[in-house]
């Protein structure tokens, strides 16, 4: 199962990048991370671990499994049952940005998962990109 949203977001890519690609300052403008630890001593990239602290959820970690600078990133989420799957991705347009935001539910349990959690998937998805957008904006609200 898979949900999808999408953001314009009126500024260059690189400005959105910047702060997208910052994952321990998320909760500085998402109200959908709590907090967030980096696993790893090293440079951001392909292999790099976080755990996320979310409202309504469990603790997760998630691991980068492609990292593009400017274009955006995925990671995985992994519990038994079910493969978590999440893409950020930036889209240059004429007024700014594309913001695509993706969360994918697979696995023995994912549709399941997918069905119970997806109304509150939505919601996070649409918070989120709301956030970036007022943070990138320089929006007070």
């Amino acid at each position: 199962m898979q949900i999808r949203h999408t953001e314009i977001i009126n500024v260059p890519a690189d400005q959105v990048w910047s702060t997208l690609s910052e994952i321990t300052k998320w909760p500085e403008w998402t109200p959908t991370v709590k907090k967030v630890h980096g696993l790893d001593e090293t440079t951001v990239g392909v292999g790099s671990r976080f755990k996320l602290y979310q409202p309504k959820l469990l603790p997760a970690k998630w691991s980068i499994t492609i990292w593009e600078p400017g274009v955006g990133f995925e990671w995985v989420s992994k519990v038994p049952g079910v493969v978590t799957k999440a893409g950020h991705q930036l889209k240059s347009t004429d007024s700014g940005v594309e913001l695509q935001l993706v969360i994918e539910f697979s696995g023995l349990l994912g549709d399941f998962v997918g069905r119970i959690a997806g109304k509150l998937t939505k919601e996070y998805l649409s918070l989120e990109a709301t956030g970036l957008k007022r943070c990138c904006e320089g929006a007070d609200s």
